[in-house]
């Protein structure tokens, strides 16, 4: 039996040091009463392959997470899946990611992130798609460029009728990280045109993420994104937020943002002229490492018309370094 074993442990010894997985669970709880649970699978599988998952699997509203499996306008328990290959420079993703964007609030995990915090931007255009992604990295020039093919999150299932065409350049100079994306949004316009309006079927949304990295415990952003789609809607988002860790133990997230739009007809993510919001979160690590976060957040948004202040806690168990012990 020792003699199987050992031999089991040398056939499997080439593949475990090509595979790698992190495991991560997140919970987090949020008064007024809210409540999510994450899981995280990212890792590496040989020199060339690495996957990443994101699963949402219970919320305030579970149930509507399940309901919207299979539809690419809202969210659901998959917030993205993906396998990619790298060979070089170049790197091929498929599966579900990210829709291109530069807007630096859009990067935090949701978990990380807070409804009344966010602009009418995050909040109202599902950015997790379908679809595939090629990237290529000038590391001399320390710049990236990409393009990507995704379903459209104006569909109420994957390309159901329409698709997204995306394309992103990106760069780190010293401390200023730069991201310039372009989003063509393939739409239904029929019922414009049953109105008489006429108007282009691809919805166009441009923007510039500007992240200013002053050290590694201070950071602070500049977002602009503009929708030049006239005659429906012309949009413009001025979005600034900054990102503080003063402490070991303690850190402060200011944001603020001011959004508005023109058009003959309502506007598709919910503007109604215009938006601004304001928010400061509080957050504090009581633990050596930062699985444990106690949070507190207060501000305003026109959006929901709403004052906000909600404490609540987070904690994130690393379930792979279990094993690793």
């Amino acid at each position: 039996m020792k003699k199987l074993f050992t031999a089991a442990a040398l056939l499997l010894l080439p593949f475990s040091s090509a595979f790698s997985i992190d495991f991560n669970v997140g919970a987090r709880v949020d008064y007024p009463l809210d409540y999510n649970v994450y899981t995280f699978l990212d890792g590496e599988i040989g020199e060339h392959v690495s996957y990443s998952f994101a699963n949402h699997w219970v919320s305030k509203d579970t149930k509507s997470l399940y309901q919207n499996t299979w539809r690419a306008w809202d969210v659901n328990w998959c917030d993205w899946a993906n396998i990619t290959l790298t060979f070089g420079g170049f790197s091929l993703t498929a599966g579900k990611d990210m829709m291109l964007t530069g807007l630096n609030e859009e990067q935090p995990n949701d978990i990380d992130n807070y409804e009344l915090y966010c602009s009418a931007f995050w909040n109202s255009l599902q950015i997790y798609q379908w679809g595939a992604k090629a990237a290529y990295d000038f590391e001399a020039a320390h710049t990236r460029f990409e393009v990507q093919f995704t379903s459209s999150p104006f569909d109420e299932k994957p390309f159901e009728q329409n698709g997204t065409l995306s394309f992103g350049l990106s760069g780190e100079y010293g401390f200023y990280h730069p991201c310039l994306t372009t989003n063509f949004i393939r739409f239904d316009n029929s019922d414009y045109s049953e109105e008489g309006i006429t108007t282009r079927n691809t919805y166009c949304i441009l923007t510039l993420g500007n992240l200013f990295t002053v050290n590694d415990d201070l950071s602070l952003y500049l977002d602009w994104a503009f929708r030049p789609n006239a005659p429906i809607t012309t949009g413009n988002h001025l979005i600034f937020g900054t990102d503080w860790r003063f402490h070991d133990h303690f850190g402060l997230k200011v944001k603020g943002g001011y959004e508005w739009s023109k058009g003959i007809v309502e506007d598709i993510l919910g503007i109604d002229g215009k938006n601004w919001f304001a928010g400061a979160i509080l957050q504090w690590y009581p633990l050596k490492s930062d699985d444990l976060r106690i949070h507190a957040a207060g501000g305003y948004n026109k959006l929901f018309e709403n004052n906000y202040f909600t404490v609540g806690i987070t904690y994130n168990l690393c379930i792979s370094d279990l094993f690793k012990k």
